[in-house]
């Protein structure tokens, strides 16, 4: 019986080593025929990950946890649930998706990459100039852009604005990608 176990456990070895040699040894000529591959398709419901869809899955994250702000009240300085500023808003959400980004609008159009309005996608900042009395240095306003021209902003409260009409269409300054975007 162990004689038998042991034929077995070593037959399919012996056989992959001499198919192995055959296979390296093969040489084909003109008189014998070129081997023909057999591809083997990959099954249709095997997920097969994308850079596109792991880029849509990000853009879809960013829009969903902006949106899970909606409501929050408007607080100068303010950075969390109970009251945010809109830097701090934009910041929070692209912390959610890994992104780590300056804290005030200033630091953040310095920070993030030019883009053009025709360009604008899920995710890019928009920045509005003169939205506010005293309030310090332009760009004084910042939203999340999540298409279709429309924006989520801190507001009061947190809510989604049209980026180029109303009060912020007359505002707008520039647009920004942040890294990793």
């Amino acid at each position: 019986m162990r004689e038998l176990l042991i034929l077995l456990i070593l037959l399919p070895v012996a056989l992959l080593v001499v198919l192995s040699q055959a296979l390296t040894d093969f040489q084909p000529s003109a008189s014998q025929p070129t081997p023909v591959m057999i591809r083997v398709p990959i099954p249709t419901a095997v997920p097969v990950p994308t850079a596109l869809s792991q880029r849509t899955d990000l853009f879809e994250q960013i829009v969903s946890v902006a949106r899970s702000w909606l409501g929050v009240r408007y607080s100068w300085g303010g950075c969390s649930r109970s009251g945010t500023d809109c830097s701090c808003f934009v910041r929070n959400v692209l912390l959610a998706v890994g992104i780590n980004a300056p804290r005030t609008t200033v630091e953040q159009v310095r920070w993030a990459r030019p883009v053009s309005r025709d360009q604008l996608a899920v995710g890019d900042l928009v920045f509005f100039d003169n939205t506010c009395e005293l309030c310090g240095a332009n760009p004084t306003h910042v939203g999340m852009y999540i298409g279709g021209g429309q924006m989520i902003e801190a507001g009061d409260p947190v809510q989604v604005a049209p980026v180029f009409g109303g009060f912020y269409g007359s505002h707008f300054a520039e647009a920004g990608r942040p890294p990793g975007l």
